[in-house]
């Protein structure tokens, strides 16, 4: 499990991306990964933990995205 930071996020499309001090670079995240219910959407500057994962084009991505309270 990482802990990062939502970077951006767009309610329109779904998808934004977390940064992390354990992992260089941004994390791909998507809403449908987004554990709990009711979440519609992550907010810049969101505290939140994953779990790491790659996508089918070798992206890093996030996967059970849980929010930070």
């Amino acid at each position: 499990m990482f802990y990062g930071t939502i970077r951006s996020f767009n309610a329109n499309t779904g998808y934004g991306f977390i940064i992390s001090d354990e992992i260089e670079g941004d994390v791909y995240a998507h809403i449908t990964d987004v554990t709990g219910s009711n979440v519609c959407r992550l907010i810049q500057n969101q505290s939140v933990s994953f779990d790491l994962a790659y996508d089918e084009k070798h992206r890093r991505c996030a996967k059970n995205i849980r929010i930070i309270k």
